[in-house]
């Protein structure tokens, strides 16, 4: 629990050492090693945090969470496609994963591929109607495409529910 509270408190430093202590001469559980692997993004730890995301998957293969993260991590260092790779496994697990949803739509916003992150971006709204992220990318989503209106509602949800957040205010002001 003490790793998992540094990482919220953003004590990533301290979060890896009391997690890399709390897996020391056991079998990990994967929670675990996924909540290290994040801290270990977060520390720009790369491949000590893919290895973590590895181990958790090879340990719960069907957990959808191993996945997800992984293709987190992937999106932060811009690798899209092969982040849309550890989602649709994910996906598949967790069918009803708004979050997964969402990182999936802004994968394919990030590609260019409008249509799909709008499909994929609605169906996170569908499942979690105050979803502010959710609405942030189809909103960019629908501006690509040209139905403005449309864009700016989106942008304007965003807004409503995360005030002052920069890139939908980006977004609308495009």
């Amino acid at each position: 629990w003490r790793g998992d509270i540094m990482m919220r408190l953003r004590d990533f430093p301290r979060a890896e050492l009391d997690l890399t202590r709390a897996l020391a001469g056991r079998e990990a559980p994967p929670e675990a090693l996924i909540l290290r692997g994040r801290t270990r993004c977060e520390l720009g730890k790369w491949k000590e945090a893919f290895t973590d995301f590895d181990a958790a998957i090879k340990r719960a293969p069907g957990s959808a969470f191993g996945y997800a993260w992984r293709g987190r991590a992937r999106m932060l260092r811009g690798e899209h496609a092969a982040a849309l790779a550890d989602f649709e496994p994910a996906l598949e697990r967790e069918t009803n994963s708004a979050w997964i949803l969402c990182w999936k739509g802004e994968a394919l916003f990030k590609l260019g591929r409008d249509e799909q992150a709008e499909a994929a971006l609605t169906r996170a709204i569908q499942v979690h109607v105050r979803f502010a992220d959710a609405y942030l990318w189809r909103g960019a989503a629908r501006l690509r495409l040209g139905d403005s209106d449309a864009a700016l509602e989106d942008l304007d949800r965003a807004l409503e529910l995360q005030p002052g957040s920069a890139l939908a205010l980006y977004h609308r002001g495009r």
